[in-house]
This record gives C-alpha cells, sequence and structure tokens, in this order.
C-alpha cells in the first residue's frame, strides 16, 4: 500500500515544485499563484467535490471548437494562424507547418501551440486536435510554444483536406479536473440506481428548465382501453438506467420532453395493439413491432426498469374521424420485423447549420466525435451515420474520412451536411428506417390524417417535440376520459397513466390569447395561398381576429356605407360576410323616386350610382339635406363608385362624411360589391367597423400610440406586400374614416431574411399586429411574444429550405449552375439521344391500347394531371412529369395561356424534353406517355427551377414608322385599326389555338386588325403579338389601352425568306423559354 500524504504536506510540495518551475525571467504583472480552485482536488472531498459540483457541469465533458488551423501545403511554410483566448492561458496562437520529415509523397505537419498569459501559476488548458482521419490531444502546463506532430498523412485525402480545412482545435474548458469532475456527473445518468434518477433529473432541471413535480399515489392510472382509440398517440419519458440516461441526452439536444413514443391501433375485431419502432427483443435488438395492448402495457409496468412515465395523448375527434384504420394497419404490417431508425436519429433534431445545437455543442464536436467512434466502433458508425450521409450527398459506400473530403471538394461544409433534410422515400440497406416518432407519423400520413400535405412534408424529419406539438391531440380537457390524472390535484391537458413525476410537454395545447383588442385583417387576395402569410399565425394565435379578402379593382367597385344607430346593439368583432351572389342592391336612381317615404328637399341632383344590372333591386335607401346633414337612414347613408384606379367617380354622401365624422362615432357597417370581368356585380366583403377601430397604416394623417385620446377595441391591418397594401388602401377610400396609426420602430423584419424589406422599419402583418398590441397595452406580453417566436420559426425553416434547394440543384448536376440553367460543357452526341429515347418509348402503342389510355387519362377529373400555363414548359414541368410517371403510364396536360397559340411547338419540347410521346392531342388537352421501357428508378435527374427564367431580349416592337409605310401612312393605319371592331377578345389564360388561322383569314379582307386584350394583361399582350409576327406572320404596329394593331405587312416575295428565317431562330428562343 502506497503511503499517505498529509493534506497541508501535498499543498507545501505543490507550492515548492510551482514556484521553482514557473519562476519569471521576465518582470511580468502581479498575478495570483495559486487560485483557489486549483487547489479544490487536494482538498478534503467532503469540502472539495460539493465546491466542484456548484462550480463545474456535466456539459463539461464536451470539448469547445476554437478554430481550424489550415496550411497552404507548401515546402516553406504554412498558411494561416489562429488566435483564442483559453481557460487558463488568455493568449495563445497556432499555425501549422508542412514537412516531409518521412520522405513519403504527402509527408506530414506539425502544429505549433504557443500559449502565454496564463491566469494563475497552477492552471492547464486541456486540448483536443482532430482532422477526419485521427484525433490527439495535449495539455499545457507552460508558457511555451508546444508542438503537435503529424509524421505522416494518410495519404492524399487527409492531406488535401488538412489544406484546405486545416487541424480543428478543441478546448476542453474545464481543464483536466473540471473534464473528470463532468465525467463523475454524467456517468450515474446510466446507471439504474437512485443515485442515476436523480442524476437524470438534476440534469434535466439544470439545462431545460424541467420541474419534475412529484405526483400523489397511486402513481398508476385504472386504464380503460375502451377510451383508447386508433391513432392515439403515447408519449414516454424515462428516467434511469441505460435508456434513462440516452434519453436524458437525447432531450437535451432535440428539446422534447419526451425521449420515446408508440401509437395505438385497433384491429378489425376491435382488439387494441400499440405499435413501436424500438422495442428489444429477447436477442437485444431493436425492433418495430406490433404488441397486443396487454402485452405491452405490463411490460412498461413489471419489466421496465428504467422508470418509464407515459401520456396518453387522444386524437382529436375531427382528426379521429378521417383515420383510415385499413390503411394504417396496411402500413404497420410491412414495417414489422424492420430494424429501429437509427440511420435518421441524429439528423431529425439538425435543421440549421448553428441553430438546433445546445451549447457548446455544435457541428465541428459532432463531426470529431464521430471520427472517433469510427475509428472506434467502424460498423456502429456505418450503420447509424455513414449511409445517411451517403444518401445525402448522392453517393455509395464512402466511409466518414471520405464523406467529409468529398463535401470539402464539393465546396460545401460538414454543417451544411447534416442539415439536409432526411426523405420519407429513402431505403437503406436494412430497409426503411423509422425512428419511433418517424413510424408513427408514417402510419398517419398512411391514415390520412396529413391531408393534401403527406406528399410535401418529411416526417422523418420530425422530433418527438415536433410531434406532440401538432394540432392533432384532443385540446379539450373537458372531452378526455374520466380516469384521466385520477387523483391528481393538477389537471393535465392529456392523460398521465403511469409515473411518479408530473410530465411536462412544452407546446401541446399551446394557449390562444383571449385578446381584448380585437384585429381585422384585409388580406390581398393573392397573399391567401402565400406560403409565407404571416396571417396564418396571427389566425391561430389569437382568439378575436377576423380576415376579410380583398381583390383588386380591375373594373368599378363600389361601396355602400351604412351607419349604425347610437341604440344599435353592435358586436367587437363585427361580422364578415363572404358571398358570390347578390339578391338584393341598393343603388341611387337619378329620377328622384326614392323608392321610399323620404324625400329629398333642395338638395343637389342625384346621379345614379348603379353600375350592375338593371333587373336589380334598385332603390334609395338614404337621406341628404342641402348637403349638409347625413341622418341615419337604412339600409344605406353614403354610397360612391370608383374605377380602376382607385379614383372616386360617382359620390352620394361620402365626401361631406369625410369632413364631419359625428355620424360614425357608434361604427358602421361597410359593403363592397365590385364587377367581375363579365359584367356582373358581386359582393365581395361585408364588415361591421365598430367603435373605437383603428388602422394600422402610415399615412400624413397618422399619430403616434402617445396620441390616440379613445378606448382602442378593433385594429384593422392591411395584408400583403407594400405596394399591394398601398394599392388596398387607396382601393379602399372608407379606411380614411378610421384614425390611423404609425408605429415608430426603426428595426428589421425577421421577414427580410427570405422576402424582401423596402427599409427597416416595413414589418410583416404578424410584426406589426403583435409590436402595435404592445404599444397599446393591455395584452399579455408573453403570448404576444409567443407569435413572434412561431414567426421567427417560420421565417428559419423557409431560410432553410431555400438553402437546402439550391444546394440540393448544385449537388445533383455535374455542372455549374447559372441560376437558371446548367450549360452543356461537352458536345452533345444526338445520335446517341435519340437512341436512348427510342429504346425507352419501344415499340408503338396498338389502337386498342392507346384507345384504353386515352379514355383512363384524358377526363378533367383525372389525378395525373398537370397544368401548362404562360411560362411553357419549365424545370419544375418536367420534373414533375416524371413524379407522376412512377405509378401512371401517361400524365395528362391542360395547356392554357400564351402557349397554346402554338401547340405544335409545345408538343415537340415536350416530347423532347421529357422523352415521352404524345398519344393525344384535342385543342389544349395533351396525353403525354411515358414508354414501354420507362424505368422510375432511373429517371433522369431534373434540377429545380428556383428562380424565373431570364426574360426574352427582344429588339423593339413598335416601330414609330412601320418597315414599308411613311409616317403618315402608319399613323392612319394605326387609327384604322382603334377604329375597327375587335377580331378577337382574348381572355386571361384563355386557349388560342385557332387564333393564329383566325388571323390569318382575317387577313385575306382586311389590312389591319384589332385584338382586345383588356383582361389578359399588357405582358401577355405583348407575348401574343410577338408570337403572332412570327406565325402568321404579321407586324405589330400599336399598343394602347390594352389594345394590339397588327398589319398584315407588304405582300412582296422578298421578305418571305426572312420572316422563315426569323420564324426559326424564334423557335430556338422557344427551346429556352415556352
Amino acid at each position: 500500500m502506497a503511503p499517505s500524504t498529509s493534506v497541508p504536506t501535498t499543498i507545501t510540495i505543490l507550492i515548492i515544485i510551482t514556484t521553482c518551475t514557473l519562476i519569471p525571467t521576465t518582470v511580468q504583472p502581479l498575478k495570483a499563484p495559486i487560485l483557489p480552485q486549483d487547489l479544490l482536488p487536494v482538498l478534503p472531498k467532503q469540502l472539495s467535490w460539493t465546491i466542484l459540483r456548484s462550480l463545474k457541469a456535466a456539459t463539461d465533458i464536451l470539448p469547445t471548437f476554437v478554430g481550424a488551423v489550415a496550411g497552404d501545403g507548401n515546402d516553406d511554410g504554412g498558411g494561416g494562424d489562429v488566435k483564442w483566448k483559453g481557460s487558463c492561458f488568455y493568449e495563445n496562437e497556432a499555425w501549422l507547418e508542412f514537412h516531409n520529415k518521412t520522405g513519403s509523397q504527402y509527408g506530414g505537419g506539425t502544429l505549433h501551440i504557443k500559449v502565454s498569459n496564463a491566469h494563475s501559476w497552477t492552471c492547464m488548458d486541456l486540448y483536443i486536435f482532430a482532422t477526419p482521419y485521427r484525433v490527439k490531444w495535449d495539455y499545457y502546463f507552460l508558457s511555451r510554444e508546444h508542438k503537435v506532430e503529424f509524421d505522416e498523412w494518410e495519404g492524399k485525402a487527409e492531406y488535401e483536406y488538412v489544406k484546405n480545412r486545416g487541424v480543428a482545435i478543441f478546448l476542453m474548458e474545464s481543464g483536466m479536473i473540471g473534464t473528470l469532475q463532468a465525467l463523475w456527473e454524467v456517468f450515474p445518468l446510466f446507471t439504474n440506481t437512485v443515485y442515476g434518477e436523480n442524476a437524470n433529473l438534476a440534469f434535466l432541471e439544470k439545462y431545460m428548465g424541467a420541474k419534475f413535480e412529484a405526483r400523489p399515489e397511486p402513481w398508476v392510472t385504472n386504464v380503460n382501453i375502451d377510451d383508447i382509440q386508433s391513432g392515439d398517440f403515447l408519449a414516454i419519458s424515462k428516467i434511469r438506467g441505460l435508456w434513462g440516461g440516452f434519453e436524458t441526452l437525447e432531450k437535451w439536444a432535440s428539446g422534447a420532453y419526451a425521449g420515446h413514443s408508440a401509437v395505438c391501433l385497433r384491429d378489425s375485431e376491435g382488439k387494441l395493439w400499440v405499435g413501436e419502432s424500438g422495442h428489444e427483443d429477447e436477442e437485444g435488438n431493436n425492433l418495430i413491432v406490433m404488441l397486443p395492448w396487454e402485452e405491452w402495457w405490463n411490460y412498461e409496468l413489471t419489466e421496465d426498469n428504467n422508470n418509464p412515465h407515459i401520456a396518453l395523448l387522444p386524437l382529436h375527434p375531427d382528426l379521429r374521424a378521417k383515420f383510415n384504420e385499413t390503411a394504417a394497419w396496411e402500413y404497420a404490417r410491412s414495417m414489422i420485423g424492420l430494424p429501429y431508425g437509427y440511420h435518421n436519429l441524429i439528423f431529425s433534431w439538425i435543421d440549421t447549420i448553428d441553430g438546433n445545437y445546445p451549447p457548446p455543442l455544435d457541428a465541428h464536436l459532432v463531426a470529431s466525435v464521430m471520427t472517433v467512434w469510427n475509428q472506434l466502433q467502424p460498423a456502429y458508425a456505418a450503420n447509424i451515420w455513414n449511409e445517411a450521409l451517403n444518401k445525402r450527398l448522392g453517393t455509395e459506400g464512402l466511409d466518414l474520412p471520405e464523406i467529409l473530403v468529398e463535401v470539402e471538394r464539393r465546396g460545401s461544409s460538414f454543417a451544411e451536411l447534416l442539415t439536409i433534410p432526411e426523405q420519407d422515400d429513402w431505403t437503406y440497406v436494412d430497409g426503411k428506417s423509422t425512428s419511433c416518432v418517424a413510424f408513427i407519423l408514417e402510419m398517419y400520413k398512411e391514415a390520412g390524417l396529413f391531408g393534401d400535405l403527406a406528399d410535401k412534408i418529411q416526417v422523418t424529419e420530425f422530433t418527438i417535440k415536433d410531434a406532440y406539438t401538432l394540432n392533432f391531440f384532443e385540446n379539450n380537457s373537458s372531452r378526455l376520459p374520466t380516469w384521466c390524472d385520477n387523483g391528481d390535484t393538477v389537471k393535465l391537458p392529456f392523460c398521465q397513466i403511469t409515473g411518479k413525476y408530473r410530465m411536462e410537454l412544452p407546446g401541446f395545447k399551446t394557449s390562444i390569447l383571449d385578446n381584448t383588442i380585437s384585429v381585422t385583417i384585409l388580406q390581398h387576395s393573392l397573399e391567401k395561398k402565400h406560403p409565407l402569410n404571416s396571417a396564418k399565425i396571427a389566425t391561430l394565435g389569437l382568439k378575436n381576429i377576423s380576415i376579410v379578402h380583398v381583390s383588386d379593382v380591375l373594373n368599378e367597385a363600389q361601396f355602400e356605407i351604412q351607419l349604425v344607430e347610437s341604440n344599435a346593439d353592435v358586436g367587437q368583432n363585427g361580422s364578415v360576410e363572404e358571398c358570390e351572389k347578390i339578391e338584393s342592391l341598393h343603388v341611387f336612381e337619378s329620377n328622384g323616386d326614392l323608392g321610399r317615404n323620404d324625400s329629398v328637399e333642395n338638395s343637389e341632383k342625384i346621379e345614379s350610382l348603379s353600375f350592375c344590372d338593371s333587373n336589380l333591386d334598385v332603390g334609395l335607401n338614404g337621406l341628404v339635406e342641402n348637403g349638409e346633414k347625413i341622418e341615419s337612414l337604412k339600409p344605406m347613408d353614403v354610397s360612391f363608385t370608383i374605377d380602376k384606379k382607385g379614383v372616386i367617380v360617382k359620390n352620394q354622401g361620402f365626401d361631406k362624411l369625410l369632413v364631419d365624422q359625428r355620424a360614425i362615432q357608434n361604427g358602421f357597417n361597410v359593403k363592397k360589391i365590385r364587377k367581375a370581368n363579365d359584367g356582373k356585380c358581386v359582393e365581395e366583403f361585408e364588415i361591421n367597423v365598430g367603435p373605437g377601430s383603428l388602422l394600422l397604416f402610415p399615412s400624413k394623417d397618422s399619430i403616434g400610440v402617445e396620441d390616440i385620446d379613445f378606448d382602442v377595441k378593433n385594429l384593422v391591418v392591411l395584408d400583403g406586400t407594400w405596394r399591394k397594401a398601398t394599392r388596398m388602401y387607396k382601393e379602399n377610400p372608407w379606411l380614411k374614416l378610421l384614425p390611423h396609426l404609425k408605429l415608430d420602430i426603426e428595426k428589421l423584419s425577421l421577414y427580410a431574411e427570405v422576402r424582401r424589406q423596402p427599409k427597416a422599419g416595413y414589418l410583416s402583418s404578424i410584426e406589426s399586429v403583435v409590436y402595435a398590441m404592445k404599444a397599446i397595452g393591455g395584452e399579455d406580453v408573453e403570448k404576444l411574444d409567443c407569435l413572434l417566436d412561431v414567426f421567427e420559426s417560420m421565417v428559419v425553416d423557409q431560410r432553410r429550405c431555400k438553402d437546402e434547394a439550391l444546394k440540393l440543384v448544385e449537388s445533383r448536376i455535374d455542372r455549374k449552375w447559372t441560376g437558371t440553367v446548367a450549360p452543356v460543357r461537352e458536345t452533345l452526341d444526338v445520335g446517341k439521344v435519340e437512341e436512348e429515347r427510342l429504346r425507352v418509348v419501344g415499340e408503338g402503342l396498338s389502337e386498342d391500347e392507346v384507345e384504353e389510355l386515352v379514355e383512363k387519362y384524358r377526363h378533367s377529373d383525372c389525378s395525373r394531371q398537370i397544368n401548362l400555363g404562360k411560362g411553357g414548359v419549365t424545370h419544375n414541368m418536367i420534373d414533375d412529369i416524371h413524379n407522376h410517371w412512377k405509378k401512371a403510364e401517361a400524365v395528362r396536360i391542360k395547356c392554357l395561356g400564351v402557349p397554346t397559340l402554338d401547340m405544335d411547338n409545345i408538343c415537340y419540347h415536350l416530347e423532347d424534353k421529357s422523352g415521352g410521346k404524345i398519344i393525344y392531342r384535342h385543342i389544349n388537352i395533351l396525353l403525354l406517355y411515358r414508354g414501354r421501357n420507362y424505368d422510375p428508378k432511373n429517371r433522369p435527374v431534373v434540377p429545380l427551377m428556383l428562380w424565373k427564367p431570364y426574360p426574352p431580349i427582344y429588339p423593339k416592337l413598335i416601330k414609330n414608322v412601320a418597315d414599308g409605310l411613311t409616317f403618315e401612312e402608319t399613323k392612319e393605319m394605326r387609327n384604322r385599326g382603334l377604329n375597327s371592331p375587335p377580331l378577337i377578345k382574348l381572355s386571361r389564360n384563355g386557349v388560342y389555338t385557332n387564333v393564329v388561322e383566325k388571323v390569318r383569314e382575317a387577313f385575306k379582307t382586311q389590312e389591319v386588325l384589332r385584338l382586345d386584350c383588356a383582361h389578359v394583361g399588357m405582358s401577355d399582350c405583348k407575348r401574343i403579338a410577338v408570337k403572332l409576327r412570327d406565325l402568321v406572320p404579321c407586324v405589330p404596329i400599336l399598343y394602347k389601352d390594352e389594345q394590339v394593331i397588327i398589319w398584315s405587312g407588304k405582300k412582296d416575295k422578298e421578305a418571305a425568306p426572312e420572316v422563315q428565317i426569323h420564324v426559326e431562330n424564334e423557335r430556338t428562343t422557344d427551346n429556352k423559354l415556352s
């Protein structure tokens, strides 16, 4: 037995050694020779460990990335250096020097570490140095230059990696003693003891803020399985033993308050089963299983020694009604026996480069841990992450070092690679890979709970927290079974069926703010389906809110304002109605027959404000006396009409109301009636604007919050881009009746990450609502901040999706991507391309086969349909065609807009770009056949189009003087065209297949023609003119008031060859655009 040394003797020896060793050779600032925490390890355990636990944390076991030192690979030196502040030494510098001491092909290197300015004489810094091929460590006690030798690089791969990315340096911030203490704190997490359980609870309380309030006994609920139905979710949290420790770290990393999950499912006979991914069999394998409830429940109560806490989350009744048990069982049976989804386990919680890692964890550390594990357990590493990383790269069989090198070769980073989303349809060597929660959500997809979103989301990217925060579960506590939380003094929003401590699921059943200030959002009609529609967040988070959809005025619109009498019972929120048909419309007439007993004395002549059909119910419902005073009239007091430029063209009393607003002090009702393109009148909305309403919009008459001198009850907000919002304000003059509020906020919107922002202070709709309600006061600030948190999460997801889409495009093609195209550098062998196309198409279809396919796909209710619009054949459309061809032999294509002028051109490009064959063509409907030998697994890769194509550059279409005419002749030709009846009235996104023939036929008898494009839009109108110029051919000579005047041109033979050449050139342009 070694002799023991007393504590005082140990301290004395330590002081003598450190003093002799660290005697400064130059004058230095005074520093503490010994810091208290440096001597704690030699103090009595009862004292030292208590203090150490208060100073150190379990996360101190994780190193902190301080930088990567790269070299230039030259023999004469290294690359750039890295400087940082350490835990012991405050001034540190590192540089890398390449050498070839061994005479090998790529040589080795020396990493120089210079440390100085220690905060005490007894401290030390502990470092880890890593490349994808090796990990080294060292500690430094003395202020001087140290060296870490890499005698020989592991071939060209490591040499190139180090030259470009460098050697990663990690600092153990807690030093040697702190790291050992952190190990001591982490180790108990995995022990199946009371001490281990307490360690897990302490860890989660410290790093996640979990409370773990004790529940009264009994801790096991007397469950009535008759109340458990298919689709009900089981959230499980284990807090001791091996799995308890693992789940604790998983919760800390992912932010979820549950570490495992399962799902309930009833069979056709009504028997209750539990589906679970991760059930351990007798051989220790974790598999996907379906167990009878009794067997699963008995195991959790009697055999699971990890102290499971389980919560039952019943499906919402509306979702339960949609749950397809048959489809769910088909999916479950297809997965039984497959291994647990280790392949996507660690990727589900990494969505951004640096936003999902709890400190001090980051992508550098993850890569280094993987490197170490790859060396210790290569088979385990391959199962956990190697194959999944290969999937993200589109490669096969690369090990981790090769993956890191490949990422470097592509100019990306490992952090970016980790953020590429897992795809639900990826299949690994051992089959489909689903973690516990991915298995459940895949079942939900198959059962129809995600509806139309099923094909647009990847549930293998979901964490358990993502799952239990979905709006899928019962949110009305009164509808929970009576045995839920039986005996507990606190009623949870879900059923906890076992566990000593009360479970927490933050984000479950997020409470809606019962706002005292109601919100009315006037939303531009084009914003309704926008993916970044922030108004959706407001509708989910605010109780008192209404959305009114507002369209642009394309012709005329009439507004009717009905004033509210003081004794009228008006709701705070008002009513919002949208309809498409008017049964009775009250307007003014010009003949003085007012249609009621009221009279007009000494008043100005009342003009007709009606622009609707004469068969509507028309009559005056208002009274104006001397143009001075407006009395309360029913059902309409004021009416005015605006044109498509927002100018009031017919006015009855509105201007007087703007001057004297006393009549609206009790609120008013406003109705908008617009004239549709077909001339019919459509009631767009009817809003009850109550007293105390305030418009949030900056104008010259806007006031600040401090100038509000009335009780705000309703906040009116315009939702759209700033240009759309300004147009809505201009086309809804009744908004000028409301006081205007301007927020004095000079900050960038969160939207700036994904959507264009004119300047600071231009906020999104949800931000405007939140900041306005905060400024006015009287609302729950914390819940308002939650709305911004959700909005920020949406923006982060959109930013990630955009970045990932760009990386996906660049990774799926082997040539440079310009943003719209990937130009081919090498010369294409046209013969081989055509030969491959003919091979895929195979033998021609018989008449019977064609007839069968046509009958199956040509109908309008066919689900395999793609619409081809004015953009023509695009990258995305070709990709959609191949997606349809996975499950269908043919796809129906409906063509609309400008491209339909030349259907032959459309057919040519569809066959050329997709490799298919047109087997049916009727007017604007096409059927595109994939071919007999088409293989969906080897389909061509089509990159996503992230931006619109570059606009075509045409020469000036309309010349001042048309070729072949004098100025006077050109002018006379234009006037003649404007005064002639239109040959055709074109509709927006119409079918123009017969336009070319009509124009050609008309030119046989007329020299100049007029096309009415009032409902098409000028951009499409010009495209049509360009097409006609080349297809007819003809000469466009005038665009005016959405009318196109075309001239047949000189009928000479010399122009024919020139026109023919131009048509061919234009066809070449269409290869890119049509």
